[in-house]
């Protein structure tokens, strides 16, 4: 069909190894290959953290992110929850701050991005189901800073093999309000384990999540004859 002749004549890449998979599955003759996503580690660093009221993060631009699950599972007697997103959400709780920002607007500065992943206990990424690799930028930000990153275990995290739960990632039932909140409470309240996370986050950045990797593999995929 005309699908299969266009797409024979170009070189398909994923930043998912899920998705890689999955698509391989489906299409077994499409030139697909998995280049694994990276951040800078070298902008996206730990820095000692400020002494401010604590607060806990949360990202992102993205349809994918369940917002309304996070602000029904965020009690009042939770943290602050600093929330950075441009999508239409209605705050209702007192310890809920909404900060409008947006990369595409440069709302917030990359350094004030970094600042803000620094200096937050955690980071949340509430997401809804999906083969795409949701979240994907925020989290890798985030592990670089050397912060834990508690993220839904949707169908499209990009790389099981490598994302392991309470070593370097904290993963929490897609849609269920009753397991976020939980799981928010675990980290606040088991410090060693987030350092754990913490650590380990930052080192699997380093070892195969940078832009730095990303660009020797995507050189090499050009190059091929």
């Amino acid at each position: 069909c005309l699908y299969k002749f266009l797409f024979s004549r170009v070189k398909l890449l994923s930043i998912s190894k899920t998705e890689y998979e999955f698509f391989n599955s489906l299409f077994k003759d499409l030139s697909l290959r998995y280049v694994p996503f990276g951040v800078d580690d070298k902008f996206w660093f730990p820095n000692q953290k400020k002494t401010i009221k604590p607060y806990i993060l949360a990202v992102g631009n993205d349809l994918a992110r369940d917002w309304d699950i996070l602000l029904e599972a965020w009690d009042e007697d939770l943290p602050t929850l600093k929330l950075v997103t441009s999508l239409p959400v209605k705050i209702f709780k007192k310890n809920i701050i909404l900060i409008k920002g947006s990369w595409h607007s440069q709302t917030l500065s990359d350094l004030e991005m970094r600042d803000l992943y620094r200096n937050s206990e955690f980071v949340v990424l509430p997401l809804k189901d999906t083969y795409q690799p949701s979240g994907q930028s925020t989290c890798l930000q985030a592990m670089a800073c050397s912060k834990a990153v508690l993220i839904s275990d949707i169908k499209g995290i990009w790389d099981r093999n490598k994302l392991k739960h309470k070593e370097n990632v904290f993963f929490v039932k897609p849609g269920d309000k009753n397991d976020l909140n939980k799981s928010v409470r675990f980290l606040i309240n088991n410090f060693e384990v987030r350092k754990k996370i913490e650590k380990n986050a930052r080192f699997l950045v380093e070892r195969h999540f940078n832009s730095a990797n990303m660009k020797e593999n995507l050189k090499m995929i050009f190059e091929e004859k």
